[in-house]
């Protein structure tokens, strides 16, 4: 378990370190979205004109074009940062919701175990304790992924309906450095969970030999 851990954590992270990379390369879009929403306004207003000839309305079509076709680039880049973040978000989830269902299991088990063989129950205890401390560190992390992806919603100024674009500069502000405090924290819970499940493995194991121990015991008593 613990090695599967560690795996899907190394993806999460790379996942999440790309993006983070991915969104520096997006740059700032609010004033480029802003521009390009009035010459858009401009060409439909013109288009629709009865007033305006065909030459003014060819210059804006080929003003809308022009602005468009700098325009999809930097809205290519913002789209890739928003799959990846997707895929980075939902990835974070699952590697905290394999933690919380593993100690779900081992911890009930360690439990049955103990009470059945009537072994240390101190070993169940510290199962029990690594369980709430993981159930602590993985709910922490779904909360901080969700708000990275909120905050990344409210600073996206392409599929805002505001029309002043100027104050979504602190969201922006916020989701990047949300990310990078919320990266840094996701990685540290990881590590503590990793360790943690290292040391309720070895918990498993000590159980495991007692119970065997208990075993070979009760077969040297019937033998007697």
């Amino acid at each position: 378990m613990t090695r599967v851990f560690s795996i899907l954590a190394v993806l999460s992270l790379l996942a999440l370190g790309t993006n983070i990379v991915l969104g520096l390369r997006t740059g700032d879009l609010a004033a480029e979205t802003r521009q390009m929403r009035e010459v858009a306004d401009r060409y439909k207003q013109i288009a629709r004109s009865l007033l305006k000839d065909a030459e003014e309305k060819e210059a804006a079509r080929a003003a809308f074009e022009q602005a468009r076709s700098e325009f999809q680039p930097k809205l290519a880049r913002l789209t890739l940062h928003i799959w990846v973040g997707i895929v980075a978000g939902l990835l974070t989830l699952l590697v905290n919701a394999v933690a919380i269902t593993y100690f779900l299991g081992t911890a009930r088990w360690c439990r049955e175990v103990v009470e059945t063989y009537d072994l240390d129950r101190d070993l169940a205890q510290q199962s029990l304790a690594h369980k709430r401390r993981v159930f602590f560190l993985a709910f922490i992390s779904m909360a901080v992924i969700l708000a990275i992806v909120v905050f990344g919603a409210l600073a996206d100024p392409v599929r805002s309906y505001r029309s002043d674009l100027s104050e979504l500069t602190r969201w922006r502000l916020t989701h990047f450095f949300l990310a990078l405090l919320g990266t840094g924290w996701i990685g540290l819970a990881y590590y503590w969970q990793i360790q943690r499940a290292a040391a309720n493995a070895r918990i498993i194991r000590t159980i495991m030999e007692q119970v065997e121990q208990k075993a070979a015991e009760t077969i040297l008593g019937d033998q007697t």
